[in-house]
């Protein structure tokens, strides 16, 4: 309960692997296994994408073996966690039909919306992308023409996750929109050379937009100012 964090993954329970014959008790932490899920996941499949029951053949059995009640039963209490299991706040693995397999890809997050790690794991792909950005473009003299291509590489960054399907619309207008123009900056942040880009996207799940707020400061990397949500409607 006093984890809470969008950038922390727990992994439970320990893990019995093909691997483990000669470690203590035959099991290992289930972190590493985790991690390996979630490289293999991003490279086939995309990083944005959930990586519960990803196929593995590793691993052979979970110590302890959690039951359906364990993994599924809400946690109790008074607080604003009581309605939530196991599953809500672990990456858990569990026995499937195809052998154990990740059952819950969920960040430790108090929030709902970062709850799902693909949700976070998108928002960070486009952050990193964004000081890159701002690493080539730092020390050029902001106005039109800086502010212009900031606006076409973000747009082709975006263009193509829309493209394999990490973000939800029928055409790129719908899906994200990359704003940097005298409507997202003050004068007095024109006249200090700082540059702020306003990005909404919309992913692939129950999420209806998140709305990013990059700064650019004269030598600095880019920050990212804000993230605000919108959930879809049931």
């Amino acid at each position: 309960r006093g984890i809470g964090s969008a950038f922390v993954q727990l992994a439970y329970p320990w893990l019995r692997t093909r691997g483990t014959a000669n470690l203590p008790e035959r099991i290992e932490p289930p972190d590493g296994v985790l991690a390996g899920l979630l490289a293999r996941n991003a490279v086939l499949n995309g990083t944005f994408r959930s990586a519960a029951d990803a196929a593995q053949r590793d691993v052979v059995a979970t110590v302890p073996e959690l039951s359906d009640q364990a993994r599924l039963q809400p946690l109790g209490g008074t607080d604003r966690l009581a309605a939530l299991a196991l599953v809500d706040r672990v990456s858990t693995f569990a026995p499937g039909i195809d052998g154990v397999e990740l059952q819950s890809d969920v960040t430790t997050s108090l929030t709902a919306d970062f709850r799902a790690a693909g949700i976070r794991r998108l928002i960070a792909l486009v952050a990193r992308a964004a000081r890159s950005l701002g690493e080539d473009l730092a020390f050029e003299n902001s106005g039109e023409r800086l502010w212009n291509r900031l606006r076409l590489r973000m747009d082709d960054l975006l263009l193509t996750l829309f493209r394999v399907g990490a973000l939800r619309g029928e055409t790129p207008q719908e899906a994200y929109e990359v704003r940097c123009d005298r409507t997202t900056m003050t004068q007095n942040d024109i006249d200090s050379g700082r540059v702020i880009a306003q990005i909404a996207l919309a992913p692939s799940a129950p999420i209806e937009r998140i709305d990013v707020t990059l700064t650019l400061d004269p030598g600095d990397q880019v920050s990212l100012a804000s993230i605000g949500i919108e959930e879809a409607a049931a």
